[in-house]
């Protein structure tokens, strides 16, 4: 369930943040979330040592890394005046 976190509160807070979305800071929290769920999920299925577990690791790695990165970037955009 820690691997889906990070996709599950973009959805939530995108869904539900209005045209504009939502603010910088709120933004801000999901990227670190998103980079501590990163790390702590695929650390613990790789511990596990097998094959599968460590495919699916490096796998939610992966997904919640870019997760993180989106996030973090339009938060940064956010922030920013044109």
């Amino acid at each position: 369930m820690l691997a889906f976190l990070p996709a599950a509160l973009v959805l939530a807070i995108g869904t539900t943040s209005g045209q504009s979305g939502p603010r910088a800071g709120v933004l801000w929290s999901i990227s670190a979330v998103s980079a501590v769920c990163c790390f702590a999920s695929s650390f613990m299925l790789v511990r596990r040592k097998t094959g599968w577990t460590i495919a699916l690791g490096i796998l939610f790695l992966l997904l919640n890394m870019g997760i993180s990165f989106f996030v973090g970037c339009v938060a940064v955009l956010k922030g920013m005046n044109f």
